[in-house]
């Protein structure tokens, strides 16, 4: 059995199916504001191999198409960033959709869930983007600190 394994990666190996030596690994910083989402769609506009970071994206997955999109977003950005979106920019927000950071997505997103097309991918973006303010205010708020009063055992002095 192990020799058999062994054959095929020697093939695969040969024949170029498997990649030959370690890649670099993928770095993709979380956009926690406006101005780094901005930064992150001039670097993919640049960026040569869009295919390994729409792969590396998409192996991010979730149980249902939904949790998928969550997730793969939250890889991208924070909701405090993406509360400053919607996908077709209605309310003074900003447009996602004509985006090189959309596409990206998208293509991770049904990359990762075959079988959906690409207005279940817009629905599903769209969800994401409706509920990020509230997320937001998830994260702005943080529990507070309760002080604990030092109270002065003295029965454990060695004075006594």
């Amino acid at each position: 059995m192990a020799k058999n394994i062994q054959e095929i990666l020697l093939r695969l190996n040969q024949t170029g199916g498997a990649s030959q030596g370690p890649e670099t690994p993928i770095e993709i910083d979380v956009a926690q504001s406006l101005e780094e989402l901005a930064v992150l769609e001039a670097k993919l506009k640049e960026l040569p191999d869009k295919k390994r970071l729409t792969h590396h994206l998409s192996l991010i997955g979730g149980a249902k198409p939904g949790e998928a999109t969550r997730r793969i977003m939250r890889a991208v950005a924070s909701s405090s960033a993406w509360k400053n979106y919607s996908l077709h920019g209605k309310k003074g927000k900003k447009t996602l959709l004509h985006t090189a950071v959309y596409q990206l997505i998208k293509r991770a997103i049904m990359l990762s869930r075959s079988g959906l097309q690409d207005k279940a991918v817009e629905e599903l973006v769209t969800n994401v983007l409706k509920h990020a303010p509230a997320h937001s205010k998830l994260q702005v708020q943080s529990v507070p600190e309760v002080a604990v009063p030092q109270e002065n055992n003295q029965q454990f002095s060695d004075t006594d």
